[in-house]
Order: structure tokens, then sequence, then C-alpha cells
């Protein structure tokens, strides 16, 4: 992870996903397919997010096939935020990953969002 402060707050950028911190979240961008090798590094990034910031968002919005250890990364995200009396949500899965969440029965356990605003607005309501 390479950290830059950026426009909006301080960025990290990995080779599939990316971390930056806003004031009041962390906004976990990713990008190609998520298999063995990026869920590492999604679950490293997502580790520092949860640190950082209460709510974090999770932009799906670039991403590809997400495998099951993609998900494995998301519920590990999910239940390190609300150990932390926090919040992770997702902006702009798929729909093959959404049916995927729904067929785990982890629906109720993502917050879904089309887009990325509508998440943090989701977050500091």
């Amino acid at each position: 992870m390479r950290w830059t402060r950026g426009g909006s707050g301080q960025m990290a950028t990995g080779e599939h996903v990316s971390l930056t911190l806003e004031p009041s979240v962390a906004v976990v961008r990713v990008s190609g397919d998520v298999d063995l090798d990026t869920a590492v590094e999604l679950w490293a990034v997502l580790e520092e997010a949860v640190s950082a910031r209460p709510g974090v968002v999770v932009d799906l919005s670039d991403a590809g096939v997400v495998d099951s250890t993609g998900v494995g990364a998301l519920v590990r995200g999910r239940n390190a935020a609300r150990t932390r009396s926090g919040e992770l949500v997702l902006a702009g899965p798929s729909t093959f990953l959404r049916t995927v969440l729904e067929t785990m029965r982890l629906t109720s356990e993502f917050p879904t969002y089309a887009t990325v605003d509508e998440a943090v607005g989701s977050l500091k309501a």
C-alpha cells in the first residue's frame, strides 16, 4: 500500500484495491476480479479501513467476478466493523454478487446501495 494525500483525504493504493479516508467514512474501491490473490489484498485494506473509521463503504462498481474468497473477505470486514461498533456497506455490486449474497442468505448483513454517494450518505445519517 502506498499512502498519498488526495483532494478528499488520505489515500492508499494497491494493485486492485484502494482506500480513501474521508472525514467520517472510509471508502474502499475494488477493481477487477476478486479471487484468492485480490481477496488477501481486500482483507488487508478492509482491516485498515475499519481501524480508521467506523463507517466503511466498499465500492464494487469496477469489480468483476467476486469468488468465495472475496465474499469471505467482505464477511470478515463486516465482522471487524461490527466489533468496533461500525458498519460496512456495499456500493455498486453486480447482479451476480447480489445473487450470491442472496443465495448465501447474506443480503440482510450487507446494506447495498447503487452508488458510493448513496452509501456514504447512509452512513452519515
